[in-house]
């Protein structure tokens, strides 16, 4: 079938196609690599991970040009489709939510298959009494200190938000009044939280023995990585209001390498354990 632009009645256009829908299409191919499953699994998820990034730079660069281009010059027609701006971006957005379809479906599918051989993301439903206690831990003392709520309203505009970036979006209500809370994740933390096996058994970890005042104790650990000595530190104001202390964490020390250790309270380990 030969296919005429209306704006230039004599350029054949069955010979050319959309450089944007081509660039989809590929992008799929990739996800047909994720559906294949002679590939190893750990490869499945790779190559899910590399269509959702390929996605998202296309979004930023190719759907970002022609947004501005409906913009500054809606009528200008594309040599290769001769379609509009406006009419090129119809097209992308009528593809992709297919696309985004198949990649949920085939992460679900390598997502069982990973959890089979033990790997798989955990809710909070899943988690031990022990493993909440911990991650509620990692969380005060490690992220809830660099987070930065913010509110849009009136007097706060929207503010920039980074390409790429994670933002947790909030419908706040407080009697009448209404707003809308972000509160950007920083780019430095980890995107996974992984809950450590650590030792069990006595015979495959360490006893160390401690004294701390007229009492002594021993604690359970699972390697020892050297002897040093250090200057202790007190802790910072912040991490002082989250009750560290009540968790035996008594200071700190910048090692020679530049990071930090935490300096452990034997005998606040100990009351801790007996209040768990």
């Amino acid at each position: 079938m030969t296919v005429l632009s209306q704006s230039h009645p004599n350029r054949d256009y069955s010979y050319t196609q959309s450089r944007e829908l081509s660039w989809l299409r590929f992008n799929r191919r990739v996800l047909e690599e994720a559906g294949d499953e002679s590939v190893p699994l750990l490869e499945r998820l790779k190559f899910i991970s590399i269509f959702t990034s390929n996605l998202d730079e296309f979004f930023m660069v190719r759907v970002g040009n022609l947004f501005d281009l409906s913009l500054v010059s809606p009528e200008e027609i594309d040599n290769k489709t001769g379609q509009t701006p406006a009419q090129q971006l119809q097209e992308i957005y009528s593809v992709v939510p297919g696309l985004i379809e198949i990649k949920n479906r085939l992460y679900t599918d390598v997502a069982a298959l990973l959890r089979r051989q033990g790997v798989c993301d955990l809710t909070m439903e899943e988690l031990t009494g022990e493993e909440r206690r911990f991650v509620n831990t990692y969380y005060k003392a490690k992220i809830l200190p660099v987070l930065s709520p913010q509110i849009v309203d009136a007097h706060h505009p929207f503010p920039h938000l980074a390409n790429k970036s994670l933002n947790v979006a909030l419908a706040l209500r407080r009697e009448n009044k209404h707003a809308f809370g972000l509160i950007p994740l920083p780019q430095g933390l980890p995107p996974f939280f992984q809950l450590e096996d650590g030792r069990e058994n006595v015979e495959e970890g360490i006893l160390i023995w401690v004294e701390a005042g007229e009492k002594s104790y021993c604690l359970f650990v699972d390697e020892l990585l050297g002897e040093q000595q250090i200057v202790v530190k007190p802790l910072p104001p912040y991490v002082n209001s989250f009750n560290v202390k009540d968790y035996g964490i008594s200071g700190c020390s910048i090692l020679g390498d530049g990071n930090i250790s935490i300096i452990l309270d034997a005998g606040g380990l100990y009351a801790a354990a007996r209040n768990v």
